[in-house]
Order: C-alpha cells, then structure tokens, then sequence
C-alpha cells in the first residue's frame, strides 16, 4: 500500500513523472505478491497514471485488465471503480464502450 500511496501523492502534487516511475516497483511487488487484488491495484494505477498522460487508448488496455481482474471475486466495490472510471474516460474520448 505505501507505493500506491507514493504513486498516488505524486500524482496529486503534478508529479507524474516520479509516479510513473514507481509503476516498475510497484509490479515487481505484485508478482512477489501473486494475489489478485494486488494485481488489480497495479492495473487500475496504471490506467490512472496513463489517463493522466493523455494515452487513452493504453488507459482502456489497463481498465479492461481491471475489470477481468475485479470479475474474479473482487469486492463488489472494485466493480463500481471500474464504472467510474470507464464512464471518465469514455467522457474524455467519446468512445462509449466502457461506459457502465
């Protein structure tokens, strides 16, 4: 959780390169891990920063791996994260499929 926190702090501070850096560690961790919600962390973070970039189209890869990562049992709030962030960035692209 303290490298998402990391991620997430740099984000609100406008440093996205530093976030976007910490990607690399933050999976390392997550393959040690092997646990599907650390994995979901991963891609939903990683959609985040990609959204924040402008890369929209890697963003919808990273929110589509979220979505068939909260599909395995995750809670069902995970599911509701997806939505919102699927209906942001079909708002940001005006593509509409992964509105919710």
């Amino acid at each position: 959780m303290g490298r998402l926190w990391r991620i997430e702090a740099n984000c609100q501070l406008g440093a996205t390169d530093a976030a976007e850096s910490e990607l690399a560690d933050l999976a390392h961790v997550t393959q040690l891990l092997r646990q599907p919600v650390a994995d979901w962390h991963l891609a939903r973070t990683r959609c985040s920063v990609a959204m924040g970039r402008g890369r929209f189209e890697e963003a919808a890869g990273h929110l589509d791996e979220a979505v068939r990562l909260a599909d395995r049992g995750l809670d069902v709030r995970a599911r509701q994260l997806q939505a919102i962030t699927g209906a942001k960035l079909a708002s940001l692209t005006g593509d509409p499929r992964h509105e919710h």
